[in-house]
Order: C-alpha cells, then sequence, then structure tokens
C-alpha cells in the first residue's frame, strides 16, 4: 500500500478503493464536520486520518500516527520508523529536506504530486506525525 497513490484522487477512484479494502476496516466519518468544505474518515486500527475536500470530492490530506512505541511507518515508499530522529529520517529520505525553516518541528519533502511532511517531537528524538499532502 502506497498512501501517495491516494493524495488527491477522487473517493470513488479506484485507487481509494483498494486503499479501503487494506484497511481492512469501515473508516468512521465525521457525523457533524468542523468545517462545512471538508470531511475527515479515520481507520482506527491503523492510525491514519484521511481529510477530504469536498467542493472536489478528492482527497486532500494522509495523517499517519504511531500505533506503539518504535512502529514502521507503513504505505510510504521511504523505509521509516516513529522511533527515527530527524537525522536518521534525513538519511532514509537520501536527501535534505525541500522546507524545513518556515518551521524547525518539521521537514517537507516535494514528491511530485504531493508532499510528504515529517513532524517530531520536540527534541528531534522521534516522529510524532507523517502527513502526506496534495501539492
Amino acid at each position: 500500500m502506497d498512501l501517495a497513490k491516494i493524495v488527491g484522487k477522487s473517493v470513488a477512484s479506484a485507487e481509494v478503493a483498494e486503499f479501503e479494502s487494506l484497511m481492512g476496516e469501515a473508516p468512521k466519518k465525521d457525523p457533524k464536520p468542523l468545517r462545512a468544505d471538508r470531511i475527515h474518515w479515520s481507520y482506527v486500527r491503523k492510525n491514519i486520518e484521511v481529510l477530504i475536500d469536498l467542493k472536489s470530492n478528492r482527497i486532500s490530506t494522509v495523517f499517519v500516527a504511531p500505533s506503539a512505541e518504535g512502529s514502521a511507518v507503513e504505505g510510504l515508499r521511504y523505509p521509516l520508523s516513529f522511533s527515527m530522529s530527524r537525522d536518521a529520517v534525513r538519511r532514509a529520505i537520501g536527501r535534505a529536506p525541500d522546507a524545513s525553516k518556515d518551521d524547525p518541528r518539521y521537514d517537507v519533502w516535494e514528491e511530485g504530486d504531493h508532499k510528504l511532511r515529517v513532524e517530531y517531537v520536540l527534541d528531534f528524538s522521534a516522529i510524532k506525525l507523517v502527513v502526506l499532502m496534495a501539492a
């Protein structure tokens, strides 16, 4: 499963249908969204949350949180683990981030049709959250 394949895709696309089947659970959907222009789908067992833009009916953002301390980050093309430090993440990705100056708590890599954002705990000793966003 490559989470990047669903970013920017219509919720009716084959890629999103494949993603949903791989999740092994129906998503929890916002009963009352906080904003009228987007909704969240949460896959609790995988700690994955999907943000859907209602105007375009496309997935705009995917959030991946740790399911257990030190667990692997599933669904990325890079071998990341939530126990990795900032330096280890940068080595695993193999190149410097495209953006990190605006907010030192995270790094951003441009990946063509999407961005990969890795957020760190305060001392940069571990990953706090991984975010894939439409470019």
